[in-house]
This record gives C-alpha cells, sequence and structure tokens, in this order.
C-alpha cells in the first residue's frame, strides 16, 4: 500500500484557504470597498470667497452622497440602463426626464442623484431630489434650476411606479439587463457572473419588497401623488414603522428649503412637527437612506451650511413691469399678510390653529401624539441624536421668500396661483393642471390651463402637467380666507388690490 504524504494534506488545505481568502477578499473589495466620493471641481477665478464656498456647497447638496448606498444604493450601470430595457413602463419618453426631474446639460444623472463608491459605483437620491424647482420664463425658454427650491416637477410616485413595475417584470433578469450593460460599459467576466448570480437577483428582491411596503399608495382610494409631491407623514408611518393602514390621506407638496437660517427657532413641516432645524435635516436624509456613522454628522452638517446660504433667485425683470405698484402693495402685505409671513412677523413660523386656518385637514390628522411615540422612539434606537417630534394644533405659518417659485399653493398643492388664492375660497378653481414649469407673471404661479379653462385644457408646452382635482381627498382647496372676504377691521380686496399685492409679492 502506497504511504500518503502528509505534506499534501496540509499543502491541499493551504491552497484552499488561500482560495477562499482570495474570495473573501474579492466579494468584500467588490461590495464594500469605500472610495471619497469625488464631486465635480468649478474654478473660483474671479469669485469672491462666499460664492466659491457656495459653489462647491450647491454641488454636494445636488450630488452629494448622504452615505446611503449600502442600504438603498443600485448599481450605477444597472441604474442606468432600466430606462431602456422597461421603455414601455415610462409615462413617456425621454428615460428618467419622463419623470420630470431637473437634468443639468453634460451630467450623467439627473439633479438629485449621486455616484459613490462602495464596492462599486451606487446611485443615491439626495434632498435636491425633492427640493429643486425647474422654470422657464417662456415656453421656448431652456429650463433653469433654482436648488433648495420646491421640487415642482418631480414626480417621486410615478418614479417608485416605474421601479416596481421593473422589478415584476420577467425580464428583470440578466438575460435582459447584462447586454444593455454591456452595450454602454465595459465589464469583466467576473462582473459579469456577480451580476447574474448575485447583483440583479438580490436587487430584484429588494425593489420587490420596497414596492409591497408602499402598496398603500395604492389602498383606500388615495389619490395620486402627481408632480411635486409626497406623503411624507404616511412614508414615515406606513412604511418606516409598518403600521396598520388606516386610510388617512396627507399628501403634500415639497416644501422650500433655501434661506433656512430664517426659519430658525420656527417650528417645521408642514403642521409644526419639527421643532428643530438639525432634527429636519437629519431626519429627511435618514428617509433617503442615510444611517448614523462616521460621516453622518459632517453630512448633516454641510447641508445646514448650505441651505442657510442658499438664497431664493429674484424673479426676472421681465415680470415685474408693474414695479409702480409695489408701495401700494407693500402696504397691503403690511395689513393683511405680515404678522403671519413677515420676516419679523409675531406669528411667522408658528401655528395657526386649524379651525382658524380653515385648510384641508387631511394632512394635520394623519399625524397623531401617538406617531410622535413610535417615531421618536425608532430614531432613538437607531442612534439618531434629535429634539423628538411632537404634533401641534394646526398648520404654519411660513416666511414668503422665493414665492413666486413656490406654486402651486397651501400645503396640499390646492390652489394654482396667487391670484386664485386671494379669492374667496368658493370662487377659486377646482380643477387645474399643476407639473407645468412656465412661470405666469401675471397671477403669479406656474401656468396651470391651456386656451380654454372651461372646459380644463393641458397647458400648452408642458406635456408632463398632471390633472389636479380638489374634490379628491386631502386635495381641498379650501381656508386660508384672507383678501377674498372680509376679515376684522380689514374690507376685502377689490381687483386693483390684488393686482398691486401680487406687484409686491413677486419681490419676496
Amino acid at each position: 500500500m502506497e504511504r500518503k504524504d502528509p505534506g499534501r494534506g496540509w499543502s491541499g488545505a493551504l491552497i484552499a484557504l488561500f482560495v477562499l481568502a482570495g474570495a473573501v477578499f474579492y466579494v468584500n473589495s467588490y461590495f464594500f470597498r469605500s472610495e471619497p466620493q469625488k464631486l465635480t471641481e468649478f474654478p473660483c477665478d474671479g469669485k469672491t470667497a462666499q460664492d466659491c464656498a457656495l459653489a462647491k456647497a450647491e454641488e454636494f447638496f445636488k450630488y452629494g452622497s448622504l452615505g446611503g448606498e449600502a442600504t438603498a444604493g443600485i448599481p450605477y450601470e444597472l441604474f442606468v440602463v432600466l430606462p431602456e430595457v422597461f421603455s414601455e413602463d415610462l409615462p413617456g419618453p425621454g428615460g428618467y426626464r419622463s419623470f420630470g426631474l431637473p437634468w443639468e446639460e453634460g451630467r450623467s444623472l439627473p439633479v438629485g442623484f449621486s455616484v459613490a463608491t462602495l464596492g462599486m459605483e451606487r446611485v443615491t437620491q439626495t434632498c435636491a431630489v425633492c427640493h429643486t424647482t425647474s422654470y422657464r420664463v417662456s415656453a421656448g425658454a431652456q429650463p433653469q434650476f433654482a436648488p433648495a427650491g420646491p421640487g415642482n416637477m418631480t414626480n417621486l410616485g410615478a418614479l417608485l411606479t416605474f421601479l416596481g413595475k421593473a422589478a415584476a417584470s420577467e425580464n428583470f433578469d440578466a438575460a435582459h439587463l447584462l447586454p444593455a450593460m454591456q452595450q454602454r460599459f465595459d465589464m469583466t467576466r467576473p462582473e459579469r457572473l456577480w451580476y447574474r448570480i448575485v447583483i440583479i437577483p438580490y436587487l430584484r428582491a429588494a425593489l420587490q419588497e420596497q414596492v409591497a411596503a408602499l402598496q398603500w399608495r395604492h389602498d383606500k382610494e388615495r389619490p395620486d401623488w402627481g408632480p411635486g409631491r409626497d406623503g411624507s407623514m404616511n412614508l414615515a408611518r406606513l412604511t418606516l414603522l409598518a403600521q396598520d393602514d388606516d386610510g388617512a390621506v396627507d399628501n403634500s407638496d415639497f416644501p422650500s428649503i433655501w434661506n433656512i437660517g430664517g426659519r430658525e427657532g420656527h417650528l417645521l413641516q408642514w403642521a409644526g412637527e419639527t421643532s428643530d432645524l438639525m432634527t429636519f435635516i437629519r431626519d429627511s436624509a435618514f428617509g433617503l437612506g442615510a444611517r448614523p456613522g462616521p460621516e453622518f454628522e459632517t453630512r448633516m452638517r454641510k447641508l445646514r451650511t448650505y441651505l442657510i446660504m442658499v438664497q431664493p433667485p429674484e424673479m426676472p425683470a421681465g415680470f415685474r413691469t408693474d414695479a409702480a405698484l409695489v408701495p401700494s402693495g407693500r402696504a397691503l402685505f403690511a395689513a393683511y399678510c405680515a404678522d403671519c409671513h413677515g420676516p419679523a412677523g409675531k406669528r411667522t413660523g408658528t401655528v395657526i390653529p386649524i379651525d382658524e386656518i380653515g385648510t384641508d385637514p387631511n394632512r394635520f390628522n394623519t399625524w397623531t401624539p401617538h406617531d410622535d411615540q413610535l417615531v421618536n422612539a425608532y430614531m432613538a434606537g437607531q442612534g439618531v441624536e434629535r429634539l423628538p417630534m411632537q404634533k401641534q394644533g394646526g398648520y404654519i405659518a411660513a416666511p414668503l421668500d422665493g414665492l413666486w417659485l413656490r406654486a402651486p399653493y397651501l400645503h396640499n398643492g390646492s390652489v394654482p396661483t396667487i391670484r386664485e388664492l386671494l379669492q374667496p375660497p368658493l370662487q377659486r378653481t377646482t380643477e387645474f393642471y399643476r407639473g407645468c414649469d412656465i412661470v405666469d407673471g401675471e397671477e403669479l404661479g406656474f401656468r396651470w390651463h391651456g386656451d380654454s379653462k372651461v372646459p380644463l385644457t393641458q397647458p400648452e408646452n408642458c406635456p408632463l402637467a398632471f390633472h389636479y382635482d380638489t374634490h379628491d381627498r386631502g386635495n381641498g382647496n379650501q381656508g386660508h380666507d384672507y383678501g377674498g372676504t372680509d376679515q376684522p377691521g380689514l374690507p376685502a380686496l377689490d381687483s386693483a388690490q390684488v393686482r398691486a399685492l401680487i406687484a409686491y409679492l413677486k419681490t419676496l
């Protein structure tokens, strides 16, 4: 009988150990290797130090990673080809542009999407996806973007629906996705193998899980969000905390967050549940997949610094041809509006009781003191340092900076223009189109109808416009009855006064 060489067994085990170690190293490197994100650097020649700092901070706001790659990242190569492979599930032509996402010339992804390396390049969202305003000064003009403004065109609900349909499709597999990826990117054989056996099946399962967690959006006869809105409180209650669906509707507009330093000490959120600026920023980032860690607080403070620095753009002079009316409009603002909306107003940044303001109560009713307790305990368990949320008694009176780019108005975006808002509630339009980015300088807002109001027609040159019906639950346009009817000591505004007040509001 041949004797076994004892060294053979050891050498075989050693080889196996080296192979296993190499595989572990490769997997760890491929999936978890982290590299500093490289953002675009802009030359600062000829700029003031403040302008240079603002440009760098703005780049981070629009494209900087919040650190959510591990929990919410989609591989870049795969993200890029999804609209191509599943084009039949898009709401219209143009790939990701069909969701109204602002897209700057020469950029590989829309504003609000970050690419950072965690093993591979992964795409996540930034705050800018919901907080960048798109606008055109005329139908033929190029879109311009105002960072930290309301994301008036972003149809987040349609994007989530698209990802859900893609994940449910039998074509969400390597046979359909890898050829599209290989046409655009150089991929090694090991990369193709990992995508085939691990990444594509895992991502499909993760997206299907997300769809299930968001099914409530389509239940209980809830109206669609449409462009410029989401259901942020239900996202916390029903998705993050997985509470039983009680049918509540909280559809509300993305707010402006520019010049946020002016809101220090104010209540935040539409109904004032948050009383601390850093809590507002941390919670928002957490909702986008960021998690506490060594870089979390640094990123949050960078966001805070930018949001304090950034100011809304001035309304172009071509829309301010009624400047002679501004002084009388300023006086009307002081009489009718300044207490609640002036920078030094005694009620600015405070909650106006729901019975007094009278606007649609659905968003207010959605969040309860019990929700405060649950989300505060959850965030504490995640290691997020924050002041606790607390239910208030109505909606906040917000400052009006950059008002010309904040249409449609009220917390749920139920009134298309300021001129409409200054009408008695029963005289306001009950149906209109939102999601048009062409500025209406006369009524102060965006174009909301075409050649005819009755019957309502879609605005020309606005293919993404969304039909909004104030009869739908949560979409009511009642309340905020100031200027349209008699108030204590103040007569109703006539048409000349409305025009003068609008002339002044254009300057904010």
